[in-house]
C-alpha cells in the first residue's frame, strides 16, 4: 500500500462542490451514533477515577474525523452536551450516576416504603387485598438512560444556564433536589418481601399504551411543567418557571429525544394480600 508524505483534506470552501455541502451521508451516520455515544459516556466514563489519576481538572476531547466543518462541530458538541451534566455534580435528581447520592436515596426509599406498608397493614383486615401500580427501573439501568431521566437532566442544564445569566444562582441549584426516587424492580420487590404483613399474590409487568410512540416536545414540556411547577416555584421564586420551561422547549427542539434508544421504565402491577 503506498504512503504519502502529505495529507489530502476534503474539498474546502463553501462552494457547491465543497465537503461542507456534500457530507449529509456522513452526518446521518454521525447522528445515528449520538445516543450510543451518550450511553457510553454516562455508563463507562468514571470521572472520579479521572480526577484521582490526574492533577488537571481539564477534560480534553479530540475528533479524528477526515475533515473539518459542521459534522466535526456536531460530534464534539454532542460529547460536550453529554459530559457537561456528568461533570456537574449538582444533579437535581437521583439519576443513578453518583454512587453516594444513589445510596442515600435507596436508604430513604427503604424507610418510606416500609412505613407505607406498615400503615396500610394497620388499615387492612386479614385476607384484604392491596393493588399497587407504578413504574420502576429495569435492573442494571440507570435513570439517566430513560427518556424521563434525560428530560430532568435537561431541566437541570437549563437551570445552570440561567444561573450563568444571573436569573438564578448556582448555590440555589446545589440546594435543590427532587424528592423522588425510582427503584429498580428487584429492589422494589425485595423491599416488599421484607415486610412481614403481606404476601405477594401477583407481580407482573404491564404495557403502557404510550411506551412505543414518540411524544411531542410540547407534550413533554407541558407534562413536566405540570409536575414540577410548584416545587420549582417554591424553591427558586417567582419568574423562574416560565423562563425555565421556555428554555427546555428550545433545548428539546435542538436535541430531540431518541425514544428508540432510551431505556424504558418497567410498568408494574402488584397484588398484595394482608396476612
Amino acid at each position: 500500500m503506498p504512503t504519502f508524505p502529505q495529507s489530502f483534506p476534503m474539498n474546502g470552501g463553501d462552494g457547491p462542490h465543497s465537503y461542507i455541502h456534500n457530507s449529509s451521508y456522513q452526518k446521518v451516520a454521525i447522528d445515528g451514533a449520538k445516543e450510543r455515544t451518550r450511553e457510553a459516556i454516562l455508563e463507562k466514563l468514571d470521572l472520579e477515577l479521572l480526577n484521582r489519576n490526574s492533577e488537571s481538572s481539564i477534560l480534553r476531547i479530540a475528533d479524528f474525523g477526515c475533515s473539518i466543518g459542521p459534522n466535526t462541530f456536531d460530534v464534539v458538541q454532542n460529547i460536550i452536551d453529554t459530559e457537561s451534566p456528568a461533570l456537574n455534580k449538582s444533579y437535581i435528581q437521583c439519576n443513578n450516576l453518583v454512587d453516594e447520592v444513589t445510596k442515600a436515596y435507596k436508604i430513604q426509599f427503604k424507610k418510606d416504603i416500609g412505613g407505607f406498608l406498615e400503615a396500610r397493614a394497620e388499615e387492612l383486615v386479614s385476607g384484604g387485598l392491596m393493588i399497587l401500580s407504578g413504574q420502576c427501573l429495569p435492573d442494571g439501568i440507570p435513570k439517566a438512560l430513560t427518556w424521563q431521566g434525560v428530560v430532568i437532566d435537561m431541566i437541570g442544564d437549563c437551570l445552570m444556564d440561567m444561573a450563568k445569566l444571573g436569573i438564578t444562582s448556582k448555590e440555589k441549584i446545589e440546594l435543590f433536589s427532587l424528592p423522588t426516587y425510582i427503584p429498580h424492580i428487584s429492589e422494589f420487590k425485595a423491599n416488599i418481601e421484607q415486610n412481614e404483613n403481606f404476601t405477594i399474590e401477583t407481580m407482573e409487568e404491564i404495557s403502557h399504551p404510550m411506551d412505543y410512540m414518540p411524544l411531542t416536545n410540547d407534550f413533554i414540556t407541558s407534562m413536566f411543567r405540570a409536575i414540577l411547577n410548584t416545587i420549582i416555584e417554591k424553591h427558586f421564586g417567582d419568574g423562574v418557571v416560565d423562563e425555565l420551561f421556555d428554555r427546555l422547549a428550545k433545548k428539546l427542539d435542538k436535541y430531540p429525544i431518541n425514544f428508540r434508544r432510551c431505556k424504558k421504565y418497567v410498568n408494574y402491577f402488584i397484588v398484595l394480600k394482608r396476612k
